[in-house]
């Protein structure tokens, strides 16, 4: 399967320029893919890639955000909010209702899903999460890492991702952010958690090393199709 071309649209973001990779298009609404938080994101970024790939091949456009801080982004991670990656989600959601004329899909994974409430209701059709966590679990998960550097000597001062401390304003936003709003839950086969539908394949954030399943690639694209393909209808 050969990759469709992207696109990349810059979004002005509390006073700084952000980036929002673009994938596809057509005549139907457009997903917006909400990532994975800290080293998360990394280990599914391929996951995410080839979900939108496989969107493409459905005729359905897709949209990937870096939120503010992390991939491409130049604003200081140290600097970065809660606030500021909600901000980012709305705004490219706007985005893609603009550009479509149709209200966008949210299709958020784990931590994405503390901030796929953000956009305006009117730019949303419907909201699809990933194995969503709370704002809780996210920080325990970023302990868990410094822990681990810990043994090496390293000091411990608060939480730490990629060695720079989260800004207090996200960390604390975070402890108390739980999903929020009516979405339709997805979980992988071994989850033993409340779901809406269950797909094949391993958890790609809790990897070592960022890894590829086109597998569940494309179950996770087809399932994120027929709800978008429901809601268009309803």
């Amino acid at each position: 399967m050969s990759n469709p071309v992207a696109d990349v649209a810059r979004l002005t973001i509390h006073g700084r320029e952000e980036y929002l990779r673009i994938v596809g298009s057509g005549d139907t609404a457009a997903v917006l893919l909400v990532p994975p938080l800290f080293g998360e994101a990394n280990r599914c970024r391929r996951l995410l890639a080839d979900v939108m790939a496989e969107l493409a091949v459905l005729g359905r456009g897709s949209a990937l955000p870096d939120l503010p801080g992390t991939g491409e982004s130049l604003t200081p991670f140290a600097a970065v909010t809660l606030a500021d990656w909600r901000a980012m989600v709305a705004a490219s959601a706007a985005l893609l209702h603009v550009a479509t004329g149709r209200p966008a899909m949210i299709a958020s994974f784990r931590g994405g899903a503390l901030l796929d409430d953000a956009p305006d209701p009117a730019d949303v059709a419907g909201c699809w999460r990933m194995t969503p966590v709370e704002g809780a679990t996210v920080l325990r998960e970023l302990g868990r890492a410094q822990r681990m550097a810990a043994t090496s000597g390293a000091p411990i001062s608060g939480p730490v991702f990629a060695g720079t401390a989260l800004a207090a304003g996200l960390a604390g936003a975070l402890a108390a952010a739980l999903p929020d709003g009516a979405a339709r839950v997805v979980r992988l086969a071994g989850d033993g958690k409340g779901a809406d539908e269950r797909l094949p394949g391993s958890p790609m954030w809790r990897r070592a090393e960022p890894g590829r399943d086109r597998a569940m690639a494309k179950a996770i694209a087809q399932d994120i199709d027929r709800m978008a393909a429901t809601c268009a209808n309803s």
